[in-house]
C-alpha cells in the first residue's frame, strides 16, 4: 500500500523541514486573530462588524493568501522531486484552492459590506467563512508538517 520508491534517495533537507515548518509558526498569530475575530462578531453591532470584517480580510489576504502561493511556487515542486507518489501533494493543493475560495468569498462580503447597515445574515456568512479559513488552514498546516518530516526522513 505504500507507494514505489524512486531510484534515488533525494531527502529534503532537515534545516529545510525545519524552515518551512517555522513559516507555519508565522501564521500562528493571524490564525489566532481570526479566531479571535468570529468570536467578537457574536456580539459586535454594525460598524464593529464591518471593521473586524474588514480586519479579517486584509489578514487573510497579506498572511494565509501569500502563503499558500508561496507553497505552490516553491515548496511544492520542491517536494515533488523528493516524494516518489505526487497523489499526495495533488490533495495539498486542492486544500490550497479550497483555502484561496473561502478567502475570495470572504473578500466578496467584505466588498459587499454597507457602511450605515451590516446585516446580520451577512455578518453571520462572514464569522462561517472566517472560522472555516481559521480550521482549514491551521489542519493543513499540520498535514503539510507531517509531509515535510518525512520528506526530511527519507533515505
Amino acid at each position: 500500500l505504500v507507494p514505489a520508491s524512486r531510484s534515488s534517495a533525494a531527502r529534503l533537507p532537515s534545516s529545510e523541514a525545519g524552515s518551512l515548518g517555522r513559516d507555519h509558526e508565522v501564521l500562528a498569530p493571524s490564525l489566532d486573530r481570526l479566531h479571535a475575530i468570529a468570536d467578537e462578531l457574536d456580539e459586535a453591532e454594525p460598524p464593529q462588524a464591518n471593521a473586524l470584517i474588514r480586519e479579517a480580510n486584509g489578514l487573510v489576504a497579506r498572511t494565509v493568501v501569500e502563503h499558500e502561493h508561496d507553497d505552490e511556487r516553491v515548496v511544492y515542486p520542491r517536494l515533488a522531486k523528493i516524494l516518489a507518489d505526487g497523489h499526495g501533494l495533488a490533495a495539498m493543493s486542492r486544500a490550497h484552492r479550497e483555502i484561496l475560495h473561502l478567502a475570495r468569498l470572504l473578500q466578496r462580503i467584505a466588498d459587499g459590506l454597507d457602511t450605515t447597515a451590516t446585516d446580520k445574515y451577512l455578518v453571520n456568512d462572514a464569522q462561517r467563512v472566517i472560522e472555516a479559513l481559521d480550521s482549514l488552514v491551521r489542519m493543513h498546516s499540520a498535514q503539510e508538517e507531517d509531509i515535510y518530516d518525512y520528506a526530511a526522513a527519507r533515505g
